[in-house]
């Protein structure tokens, strides 16, 4: 999964580590994305926000979902009580796991990394 905020007109490149490319599909395909493949890259232009999948030799289990996003205007306050924020870098979830109460928004700054698990109940 990649997520990424933009503006005006983005160049994407993917790159496929794993076998060759013989078929691609990037859906939906009604929002006709024009793409090009050059050995194990696939390459595409975005001009607005978009969700895709991106999909190789018809494994639609093993997609790309790529969310591009408007840049965004309405960012959660560091210090809001209501909010745990991870700021830019990486960042490890302790004991693999995070639990949120209700009424609590987890927010990811652009450019943070989290591994583990978010538990929502």
């Amino acid at each position: 999964m990649v997520s990424f905020d933009f503006s005006g007109k983005v160049e994407v490149k993917v790159i496929v580590n794993k076998g060759d490319i013989h078929k691609l599909d990037i859906r939906p395909l009604s929002k006709k994305i024009s793409s090009t493949i050059k050995e194990n890259t696939i390459s595409f232009t975005l001009t607005n926000p978009v969700n895709l999948s991106v999909e190789i030799n018809n494994d639609i289990f093993h997609n790309l979902h790529l969310f591009a996003n408007p840049i965004e205007k309405n960012i959660p306050n560091i210090n809001d009580s209501n909010v745990i924020y991870f700021k830019p870098g990486i960042h490890q979830i302790p004991n693999q796991k995070l639990q949120v109460p209700s009424n609590k928004t987890v927010y990811l700054a652009g450019g943070a990394v989290l591994n583990g698990q978010i538990a929502l109940d």
